[in-house]
Protein backbone atom coordinates (compact mmCIF):
# COMPACT_ATOMS: atom_id res chain seq x y z
CA UNK A 1 0.00 0.00 0.00
CA UNK A 2 2.98 2.27 0.86
CA UNK A 3 4.39 1.15 -2.06
CA UNK A 4 1.39 2.54 -4.48
CA UNK A 5 1.11 5.76 -2.43
CA UNK A 6 5.20 6.56 -3.33
CA UNK A 7 3.84 5.22 -7.08
CA UNK A 8 0.78 7.73 -7.28
CA UNK A 9 2.90 10.44 -5.80
CA UNK A 10 5.72 10.15 -7.99
CA UNK A 11 2.79 10.35 -11.27
CA UNK A 12 1.21 13.14 -9.99
CA UNK A 13 4.00 15.16 -9.44
CA UNK A 14 5.73 14.06 -12.57
CA UNK A 15 2.70 15.62 -14.06
CA UNK A 16 2.95 19.07 -12.33
CA UNK A 17 6.38 19.20 -13.88
CA UNK A 18 6.10 18.37 -17.00
CA UNK A 19 3.02 20.40 -17.28
CA UNK A 20 4.95 23.58 -16.52
CA UNK A 21 4.83 26.16 -19.20
CA UNK A 22 9.25 25.85 -18.89
CA UNK A 23 11.93 25.63 -21.51
CA UNK A 24 15.34 25.81 -21.71
CA UNK A 25 15.75 29.38 -21.82
CA UNK A 26 19.90 28.93 -21.98
CA UNK A 27 19.36 26.42 -24.76
CA UNK A 28 17.70 28.78 -27.08
CA UNK A 29 19.72 32.36 -26.13
CA UNK A 30 22.83 30.51 -27.19
CA UNK A 31 21.14 28.85 -30.26
CA UNK A 32 19.41 32.42 -30.93
CA UNK A 33 22.61 34.72 -30.33
CA UNK A 34 24.49 32.33 -32.63
CA UNK A 35 22.07 32.74 -35.04
CA UNK A 36 22.21 36.21 -35.16
CA UNK A 37 26.09 36.55 -34.87
CA UNK A 38 25.66 33.90 -38.25
CA UNK A 39 23.44 35.19 -40.45
CA UNK A 40 22.11 38.67 -39.40
CA UNK A 41 23.69 41.51 -41.97
CA UNK A 42 24.12 44.01 -39.99
CA UNK A 43 26.05 41.73 -37.16
CA UNK A 44 29.16 43.04 -37.64
CA UNK A 45 28.20 47.03 -38.11
CA UNK A 46 26.66 47.12 -35.00
CA UNK A 47 29.28 45.23 -32.70
CA UNK A 48 31.62 47.98 -34.54
CA UNK A 49 29.21 50.98 -33.51
CA UNK A 50 29.53 49.85 -29.79
CA UNK A 51 32.17 47.81 -29.33
CA UNK A 52 32.73 44.06 -29.25
CA UNK A 53 33.45 44.30 -25.48
CA UNK A 54 30.08 45.90 -24.63
CA UNK A 55 28.05 43.39 -27.13
CA UNK A 56 29.96 40.62 -25.07
CA UNK A 57 29.27 41.98 -21.40
CA UNK A 58 25.74 42.64 -22.87
CA UNK A 59 24.99 38.69 -23.87
CA UNK A 60 26.92 37.42 -20.91
CA UNK A 61 24.34 39.52 -18.47
CA UNK A 62 21.18 38.11 -20.85
CA UNK A 63 23.15 34.57 -20.21
CA UNK A 64 22.98 34.86 -16.61
CA UNK A 65 19.50 35.57 -16.80
CA UNK A 66 18.60 32.87 -18.31
CA UNK A 67 20.45 30.59 -16.52
CA UNK A 68 18.00 30.91 -13.80
CA UNK A 69 14.55 31.76 -15.81
CA UNK A 70 12.70 28.82 -17.20
CA UNK A 71 9.62 29.70 -17.02
CA UNK A 72 8.65 30.66 -21.24
CA UNK A 73 7.26 33.94 -20.57
CA UNK A 74 10.30 35.04 -18.84
CA UNK A 75 12.49 33.67 -21.44
CA UNK A 76 10.73 35.43 -24.02
CA UNK A 77 11.54 38.60 -21.88
CA UNK A 78 15.38 37.45 -22.03
CA UNK A 79 15.30 36.99 -25.90
CA UNK A 80 13.29 39.79 -26.44
CA UNK A 81 16.15 41.98 -24.73
CA UNK A 82 18.79 40.52 -26.77
CA UNK A 83 17.16 40.78 -30.02
CA UNK A 84 16.16 44.96 -29.07
CA UNK A 85 19.70 45.92 -28.51
CA UNK A 86 20.86 46.02 -31.92
CA UNK A 87 18.37 48.53 -32.96
CA UNK A 88 16.62 46.95 -36.15
CA UNK A 89 13.02 46.74 -35.85
CA UNK A 90 13.30 43.52 -38.39
CA UNK A 91 15.40 41.50 -36.28
CA UNK A 92 12.52 40.37 -33.62
CA UNK A 93 11.51 37.10 -32.02
CA UNK A 94 7.86 36.63 -31.03
CA UNK A 95 5.84 33.83 -29.32
CA UNK A 96 5.12 30.96 -31.74
CA UNK A 97 1.24 29.31 -32.12
CA UNK A 98 1.43 25.79 -32.59
CA UNK A 99 -0.98 23.37 -31.11
CA UNK A 100 1.45 22.13 -28.62
CA UNK A 101 1.65 25.79 -27.50
CA UNK A 102 -2.13 27.21 -27.77
CA UNK A 103 -3.56 25.80 -24.81
CA UNK A 104 -0.25 26.59 -22.42
CA UNK A 105 -0.61 30.56 -24.05
CA UNK A 106 -4.43 30.37 -23.28
CA UNK A 107 -3.97 29.26 -19.72
CA UNK A 108 -1.19 31.50 -19.04
CA UNK A 109 -2.73 35.02 -20.55
CA UNK A 110 -6.51 34.33 -19.51
CA UNK A 111 -5.09 35.13 -16.08
CA UNK A 112 -4.08 38.50 -16.79
CA UNK A 113 -6.05 41.02 -14.84
CA UNK A 114 -9.26 41.93 -16.28
CA UNK A 115 -10.99 45.70 -16.16
CA UNK A 116 -13.44 45.80 -13.36
CA UNK A 117 -13.32 49.30 -12.26
CA UNK A 118 -16.96 50.35 -14.00
CA UNK A 119 -19.75 49.33 -12.77
CA UNK A 120 -21.53 51.88 -14.83
CA UNK A 121 -20.72 52.08 -18.60
CA UNK A 122 -19.95 56.16 -19.28
CA UNK A 123 -21.21 57.02 -22.58
CA UNK A 124 -18.79 59.42 -25.04
CA UNK A 125 -18.46 60.47 -28.44
CA UNK A 126 -15.98 57.41 -29.18
CA UNK A 127 -18.00 55.05 -26.93
CA UNK A 128 -19.15 51.84 -28.88
CA UNK A 129 -18.36 48.28 -30.22
CA UNK A 130 -15.54 48.00 -32.52
CA UNK A 131 -13.77 45.21 -34.23
CA UNK A 132 -10.45 44.98 -35.28
CA UNK A 133 -9.03 44.85 -38.70
CA UNK A 134 -5.38 43.42 -37.95
CA UNK A 135 -6.62 41.07 -35.40
CA UNK A 136 -10.10 40.46 -35.61
CA UNK A 137 -10.84 41.02 -31.84
CA UNK A 138 -14.10 42.93 -30.93
CA UNK A 139 -13.45 45.46 -28.60
CA UNK A 140 -15.80 47.84 -26.24
CA UNK A 141 -15.02 51.42 -25.83
CA UNK A 142 -16.23 53.51 -23.15
CA UNK A 143 -15.87 56.59 -21.01
CA UNK A 144 -13.71 56.88 -17.81
CA UNK A 145 -13.71 60.48 -16.76
CA UNK A 146 -11.85 62.40 -19.78
CA UNK A 147 -10.62 59.22 -20.82
CA UNK A 148 -11.29 56.08 -22.26
CA UNK A 149 -10.75 52.48 -22.24
CA UNK A 150 -10.52 49.54 -24.85
CA UNK A 151 -11.34 46.26 -23.12
CA UNK A 152 -12.05 42.96 -25.03
CA UNK A 153 -15.54 41.68 -25.73
CA UNK A 154 -14.28 38.87 -28.23
CA UNK A 155 -10.11 37.82 -28.25
CA UNK A 156 -8.68 35.01 -29.94
CA UNK A 157 -9.01 33.13 -26.66
CA UNK A 158 -5.12 32.32 -26.91
CA UNK A 159 -3.60 35.42 -26.22
CA UNK A 160 -6.74 37.92 -25.07
CA UNK A 161 -9.66 37.09 -23.74
CA UNK A 162 -13.25 38.64 -22.39
CA UNK A 163 -12.93 41.82 -20.17
CA UNK A 164 -8.78 42.42 -20.39
CA UNK A 165 -8.10 45.83 -21.21
CA UNK A 166 -6.31 45.85 -24.78
CA UNK A 167 -5.79 49.77 -24.64
CA UNK A 168 -6.60 53.28 -23.19
CA UNK A 169 -7.22 56.31 -25.47
CA UNK A 170 -6.35 59.63 -24.49
CA UNK A 171 -8.34 62.85 -26.56
CA UNK A 172 -6.67 66.01 -27.64
CA UNK A 173 -8.37 68.89 -25.83
CA UNK A 174 -9.48 70.73 -29.31
CA UNK A 175 -11.04 67.56 -30.41
CA UNK A 176 -11.92 63.85 -29.22
CA UNK A 177 -11.40 62.89 -32.93
CA UNK A 178 -7.32 63.09 -32.54
CA UNK A 179 -4.91 62.43 -29.87
CA UNK A 180 -3.14 58.97 -28.13
CA UNK A 181 -3.55 55.38 -27.51
CA UNK A 182 -1.14 53.53 -25.47
CA UNK A 183 -2.04 49.96 -25.79
CA UNK A 184 -0.44 46.26 -25.56
CA UNK A 185 1.31 44.22 -27.70
CA UNK A 186 -0.19 40.64 -28.74
CA UNK A 187 1.69 39.16 -25.94
CA UNK A 188 0.39 41.82 -23.50
CA UNK A 189 3.47 44.14 -23.16
CA UNK A 190 2.63 47.23 -22.78
CA UNK A 191 4.18 49.46 -25.81
CA UNK A 192 6.51 52.03 -24.32
CA UNK A 193 5.00 55.03 -26.57
CA UNK A 194 1.56 56.13 -27.21
CA UNK A 195 0.60 55.79 -30.80
CA UNK A 196 -1.68 58.75 -33.11
CA UNK A 197 -5.12 58.10 -33.73
CA UNK A 198 -7.91 59.61 -35.80
CA UNK A 199 -11.36 58.76 -35.67
CA UNK A 200 -13.62 59.70 -38.83
CA UNK A 201 -16.94 57.89 -40.08
CA UNK A 202 -17.06 55.12 -37.55
CA UNK A 203 -13.64 54.14 -37.89
CA UNK A 204 -10.73 54.45 -35.48
CA UNK A 205 -7.32 54.41 -37.21
CA UNK A 206 -4.62 53.66 -34.69
CA UNK A 207 -1.28 54.76 -36.71
CA UNK A 208 1.41 52.23 -36.55
CA UNK A 209 -1.20 49.50 -34.02
CA UNK A 210 -4.77 48.96 -36.13
CA UNK A 211 -7.65 49.89 -37.53
CA UNK A 212 -11.07 49.35 -35.86
CA UNK A 213 -14.51 50.07 -37.72
CA UNK A 214 -17.76 50.67 -34.98
CA UNK A 215 -20.23 48.29 -35.48
CA UNK A 216 -22.54 48.90 -32.68
CA UNK A 217 -23.35 51.23 -30.04
CA UNK A 218 -22.81 50.62 -26.32
CA UNK A 219 -26.72 49.28 -25.86
CA UNK A 220 -26.78 47.25 -28.97
CA UNK A 221 -25.69 43.86 -27.15
CA UNK A 222 -26.82 41.43 -30.66
CA UNK A 223 -24.44 42.62 -33.08
CA UNK A 224 -23.92 40.07 -35.27
CA UNK A 225 -20.99 41.07 -37.72
CA UNK A 226 -17.64 40.52 -36.51
CA UNK A 227 -15.81 40.59 -39.53
CA UNK A 228 -13.45 43.49 -41.04
CA UNK A 229 -11.10 43.13 -42.85
CA UNK A 230 -9.43 45.27 -45.51
CA UNK A 231 -8.37 44.91 -48.90
CA UNK A 232 -6.67 46.80 -51.56
CA UNK A 233 -9.30 49.20 -52.95
CA UNK A 234 -9.22 51.14 -55.98
CA UNK A 235 -11.84 54.70 -56.49
CA UNK A 236 -11.63 56.93 -58.88
CA UNK A 237 -12.56 60.34 -57.40
CA UNK A 238 -13.08 62.71 -60.49
CA UNK A 239 -12.49 63.08 -63.87
CA UNK A 240 -9.05 63.71 -63.22
CA UNK A 241 -7.99 61.93 -59.88
CA UNK A 242 -8.03 58.09 -59.37
CA UNK A 243 -7.44 56.43 -55.89
CA UNK A 244 -5.46 53.36 -54.59
CA UNK A 245 -5.28 52.39 -50.92
CA UNK A 246 -3.08 49.47 -49.99
CA UNK A 247 -3.66 48.49 -46.20
CA UNK A 248 -0.58 46.19 -46.65
CA UNK A 249 1.17 43.97 -48.79
CA UNK A 250 0.61 40.36 -48.26
CA UNK A 251 0.71 37.90 -50.48
CA UNK A 252 -3.36 37.37 -50.77
CA UNK A 253 -3.24 41.14 -51.85
CA UNK A 254 -1.29 40.32 -54.78
CA UNK A 255 -4.38 38.62 -57.21
CA UNK A 256 -6.49 41.65 -55.53
CA UNK A 257 -4.07 44.21 -56.63
CA UNK A 258 -3.05 43.30 -60.05
CA UNK A 259 -7.15 42.25 -60.78
CA UNK A 260 -7.82 46.09 -59.79
CA UNK A 261 -4.99 47.26 -62.14
CA UNK A 262 -5.82 45.52 -64.87
CA UNK A 263 -9.58 46.29 -64.76
CA UNK A 264 -8.96 50.04 -64.16
CA UNK A 265 -5.66 50.26 -66.33
CA UNK A 266 -7.68 52.23 -68.94
CA UNK A 267 -9.47 54.51 -66.66
CA UNK A 268 -6.44 55.15 -64.78
CA UNK A 269 -4.30 56.31 -67.47
CA UNK A 270 -7.19 58.75 -68.26
CA UNK A 271 -6.75 60.59 -65.59
CA UNK A 272 -3.72 62.50 -65.06
CA UNK A 273 -3.68 62.13 -61.14
CA UNK A 274 -3.12 59.31 -58.95
CA UNK A 275 -3.13 59.13 -55.42
CA UNK A 276 -1.78 56.02 -53.79
CA UNK A 277 -2.51 55.59 -49.75
CA UNK A 278 -0.44 53.36 -47.71
CA UNK A 279 -1.18 54.81 -44.38
CA UNK A 280 -1.18 52.02 -42.17
CA UNK A 281 0.62 49.85 -44.63
CA UNK A 282 2.13 46.89 -42.65
CA UNK A 283 4.38 46.07 -44.88
CA UNK A 284 4.22 42.20 -46.49
CA UNK A 285 6.45 41.20 -49.94
CA UNK A 286 7.34 44.05 -52.18
CA UNK A 287 6.49 41.99 -55.66
CA UNK A 288 3.30 42.61 -54.63
CA UNK A 289 3.14 45.97 -56.61
CA UNK A 290 5.47 44.86 -58.93
CA UNK A 291 2.90 45.97 -61.33
CA UNK A 292 2.28 49.74 -60.01
CA UNK A 293 5.53 50.54 -60.58
CA UNK A 294 5.19 51.09 -64.48
CA UNK A 295 2.65 53.85 -63.76
CA UNK A 296 5.25 55.66 -61.33
CA UNK A 297 8.50 55.78 -63.43
CA UNK A 298 8.62 58.54 -65.89
CA UNK A 299 12.84 58.01 -67.01
CA UNK A 300 15.59 56.10 -65.87
CA UNK A 301 16.22 55.12 -62.41
CA UNK A 302 19.85 54.62 -60.10
CA UNK A 303 19.22 51.45 -57.77
CA UNK A 304 21.75 51.03 -55.15
CA UNK A 305 23.95 48.11 -54.60
CA UNK A 306 21.82 45.37 -52.41
CA UNK A 307 24.41 43.52 -49.98
CA UNK A 308 23.85 39.86 -49.09
CA UNK A 309 25.12 38.28 -45.94
CA UNK A 310 25.81 34.94 -47.10
CA UNK A 311 26.39 32.30 -44.63
CA UNK A 312 24.95 28.75 -45.03
CA UNK A 313 21.98 29.13 -43.81
CA UNK A 314 21.11 31.98 -45.42
CA UNK A 315 22.46 30.69 -48.97
CA UNK A 316 19.81 28.00 -48.19
CA UNK A 317 17.15 29.83 -47.34
CA UNK A 318 17.82 32.21 -50.25
CA UNK A 319 17.84 29.80 -52.76
CA UNK A 320 14.91 28.30 -51.95
CA UNK A 321 13.18 32.04 -51.81
CA UNK A 322 14.18 32.87 -55.79
CA UNK A 323 14.53 29.95 -57.13
CA UNK A 324 12.11 27.29 -55.36
CA UNK A 325 10.58 27.25 -59.67
CA UNK A 326 13.64 26.85 -61.45
CA UNK A 327 16.11 24.49 -59.78
CA UNK A 328 19.72 23.25 -61.74
CA UNK A 329 19.14 25.79 -64.32
CA UNK A 330 22.21 27.70 -65.57
CA UNK A 331 21.37 30.90 -63.32
CA UNK A 332 20.66 29.07 -60.57
CA UNK A 333 23.63 26.87 -60.46
CA UNK A 334 26.00 30.10 -61.57
CA UNK A 335 24.63 31.91 -58.55
CA UNK A 336 24.89 29.01 -56.26
CA UNK A 337 27.96 28.74 -56.99
CA UNK A 338 29.24 32.23 -56.33
CA UNK A 339 27.44 32.64 -53.18
CA UNK A 340 28.92 28.83 -51.94
CA UNK A 341 32.62 30.34 -52.81
CA UNK A 342 31.89 33.34 -50.50
CA UNK A 343 30.56 31.74 -47.56
CA UNK A 344 30.84 33.96 -44.33
CA UNK A 345 31.02 37.03 -46.85
CA UNK A 346 28.84 40.21 -46.96
CA UNK A 347 28.60 40.09 -51.06
CA UNK A 348 26.87 42.27 -53.89
CA UNK A 349 23.73 40.77 -55.06
CA UNK A 350 22.91 43.50 -57.38
CA UNK A 351 25.89 46.14 -57.73
CA UNK A 352 24.68 50.05 -58.65
CA UNK A 353 23.13 50.14 -61.73
CA UNK A 354 20.84 52.25 -64.21
CA UNK A 355 17.12 50.63 -64.88
CA UNK A 356 15.30 51.71 -67.59
CA UNK A 357 12.13 51.19 -67.56
CA UNK A 358 10.52 49.44 -70.57
CA UNK A 359 7.38 51.38 -70.61
CA UNK A 360 6.86 55.21 -69.85
CA UNK A 361 2.99 56.27 -69.52
CA UNK A 362 2.23 59.67 -69.76
CA UNK A 363 -0.38 59.83 -67.63
CA UNK A 364 -0.80 59.73 -64.61
CA UNK A 365 1.39 62.75 -64.57
CA UNK A 366 1.49 63.45 -61.02
CA UNK A 367 0.98 60.99 -58.20
CA UNK A 368 0.85 61.50 -54.33
CA UNK A 369 1.80 59.34 -52.29
CA UNK A 370 0.01 59.14 -49.14
CA UNK A 371 2.15 58.43 -45.49
CA UNK A 372 1.97 58.29 -42.15
CA UNK A 373 3.65 56.65 -39.04
CA UNK A 374 2.45 53.49 -39.72
CA UNK A 375 4.05 53.07 -43.18
CA UNK A 376 7.20 50.03 -42.48
CA UNK A 377 9.10 47.88 -44.60
CA UNK A 378 7.67 46.96 -47.71
CA UNK A 379 5.51 50.13 -47.40
CA UNK A 380 8.19 51.98 -46.90
CA UNK A 381 9.85 50.05 -50.24
CA UNK A 382 7.22 51.64 -52.30
CA UNK A 383 8.07 54.72 -50.74
CA UNK A 384 11.77 54.54 -51.86
CA UNK A 385 11.06 53.70 -55.25
CA UNK A 386 8.90 56.83 -55.96
CA UNK A 387 11.52 58.93 -54.46
CA UNK A 388 13.07 57.89 -57.75
CA UNK A 389 10.52 59.30 -59.96
CA UNK A 390 10.19 62.79 -61.16
CA UNK A 391 6.14 62.91 -60.99
CA UNK A 392 5.88 61.60 -57.16
CA UNK A 393 5.40 63.72 -54.18
CA UNK A 394 5.01 62.07 -50.90
CA UNK A 395 2.68 63.95 -48.76
CA UNK A 396 1.23 63.45 -45.50
CA UNK A 397 3.83 62.61 -42.01
CA UNK A 398 7.05 60.64 -42.33
CA UNK A 399 6.92 56.90 -42.14
CA UNK A 400 7.62 54.91 -39.28
CA UNK A 401 11.27 53.69 -40.52
CA UNK A 402 11.73 50.18 -40.97
CA UNK A 403 14.09 49.84 -44.29
CA UNK A 404 17.79 49.86 -43.53
CA UNK A 405 17.57 45.98 -43.34
CA UNK A 406 15.33 43.77 -45.44
CA UNK A 407 14.82 40.33 -46.75
CA UNK A 408 14.06 37.94 -43.69
CA UNK A 409 12.91 35.03 -46.28
CA UNK A 410 10.98 33.19 -43.84
CA UNK A 411 10.84 33.01 -39.65
CA UNK A 412 13.10 30.99 -38.48
CA UNK A 413 12.57 27.73 -35.79
CA UNK A 414 14.10 28.13 -32.40
CA UNK A 415 14.65 24.56 -29.87
CA UNK A 416 11.48 25.87 -28.16
CA UNK A 417 8.01 25.48 -29.43
CA UNK A 418 7.42 29.07 -27.69
CA UNK A 419 9.53 30.40 -30.11
CA UNK A 420 10.69 31.61 -33.62
CA UNK A 421 12.02 34.82 -35.39
CA UNK A 422 12.96 36.98 -38.41
CA UNK A 423 16.63 37.52 -39.22
CA UNK A 424 17.10 39.70 -42.09
CA UNK A 425 19.84 38.99 -44.67
CA UNK A 426 20.02 41.81 -47.16
CA UNK A 427 20.82 45.60 -47.39
CA UNK A 428 20.59 48.58 -49.66
CA UNK A 429 23.74 50.40 -49.44
CA UNK A 430 24.01 54.23 -49.30
CA UNK A 431 20.98 54.56 -48.66
CA UNK A 432 21.47 56.84 -45.14
CA UNK A 433 19.90 56.38 -42.01
CA UNK A 434 16.31 55.06 -42.28
CA UNK A 435 15.50 53.11 -39.57
CA UNK A 436 13.62 54.73 -36.81
CA UNK A 437 13.56 57.86 -38.72
CA UNK A 438 11.20 56.95 -42.22
CA UNK A 439 11.13 58.88 -45.44
CA UNK A 440 10.21 62.27 -44.90
CA UNK A 441 7.81 63.84 -46.83
CA UNK A 442 7.81 66.92 -49.44
CA UNK A 443 4.41 68.63 -48.29
CA UNK A 444 3.58 67.66 -44.50
CA UNK A 445 -0.30 67.53 -43.66
CA UNK A 446 -1.65 68.29 -40.23
CA UNK A 447 -2.67 65.59 -38.16
CA UNK A 448 -5.43 66.89 -36.52
CA UNK A 449 -7.03 66.97 -40.47
CA UNK A 450 -6.17 63.12 -40.58
CA UNK A 451 -9.82 62.43 -41.88
CA UNK A 452 -9.42 64.45 -44.92
CA UNK A 453 -5.57 64.28 -46.15
CA UNK A 454 -7.91 62.05 -49.49
CA UNK A 455 -9.84 65.47 -49.94
CA UNK A 456 -7.06 68.05 -49.36
CA UNK A 457 -4.92 65.33 -51.71
CA UNK A 458 -7.08 65.72 -54.53
CA UNK A 459 -8.09 69.19 -54.04
CA UNK A 460 -3.82 70.00 -54.49
CA UNK A 461 -3.39 67.80 -57.49
CA UNK A 462 -6.40 69.46 -58.80
CA UNK A 463 -6.31 73.19 -58.67
CA UNK A 464 -2.55 72.25 -59.63
CA UNK A 465 -3.94 70.91 -62.65
CA UNK A 466 -6.15 73.85 -63.28
CA UNK A 467 -2.88 76.16 -62.99
CA UNK A 468 -1.51 74.60 -65.78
Amino acid sequence: MLRLFFLLLFVNIGGLIFSQPACNCIENLTFLSNSVEDNYILFEEKIKDSSESVYNSFKQTQMDSALVNNHFYSCFQILRTYMRWFRDPHLTVSLRTSEKTKSIYRDYFSDFPIDLRRKKKMQGELSGIFVSEGYGYVVEIIKEKEKYIGTILKGDNVFWFEKQARFYINPSKKNYKTGKILSYRKDHILNTKPYDYSYADSVLTVVNFDVFKKIASIEDAKYVDFSFCENAQLKLLSDSTSYFYFPNFEMNQKVIIDSLLLHYQNEILKRPNLIIDLRNNTGGYSSCFNNLLPLIFDKPYQMPSLQFKASKENIIMHLNAYYRDSLNNKDYNRHKQFLMENVGKLVDINSVRLVVPDTVYKSPRRIVILTDKGVVSSGEHLVFYGKMSGKVVQMGNSTAGMFNTLDVLDIRRMPSDFFHFNCPTMRYCNIGKIDYVGFSTDIELNFDKYSSWVEIVKNYLETDEKKK
